[in-house]
């Protein structure tokens, strides 16, 4: 009993070592390094600047539907087969990836 009661203690001291550790060295550089890249003109953006066009068309709502039975619609989207799976196609293909947001993130 009495060596597990020592190993307990062991663990506890190396824990509160590690939580100091991080509490007043690690927390307070990372704090640093972030401000450091606040600071640089990739964060200092307008949010119309990141704004991309994303060409993904919108359908319409329940509310702009009429209310009387309406006849069943073929659907408008192109869905093609590949090796058995359904695939769901936009009409205006694939959406590119935002590149000032994958920049920032580049940065991070």
């Amino acid at each position: 009993m009495m060596d597990s009661a020592m190993k307990v203690q062991e663990y506890k001291e190396a824990l509160k070592l590690r939580a100091e550790l991080l509490i007043t060295k690690q927390f307070p550089d990372k704090i640093v390094k972030l401000n450091e890249l606040l600071e640089i003109s990739h964060f200092q953006r307008e949010l119309a600047d990141i704004h991309q066009s994303l060409s993904i068309p919108v359908p319409q709502s329940a509310s702009e539907h009429s209310s009387a039975k309406r006849r069943r619609e073929e659907p408008t989207e192109v869905i093609t087969t590949i090796q058995g799976f359904k695939m769901h196609i936009l009409p205006s293909g694939s959406v590119k990836c935002n590149s000032s947001i994958t920049s920032l993130v580049r940065l991070l």
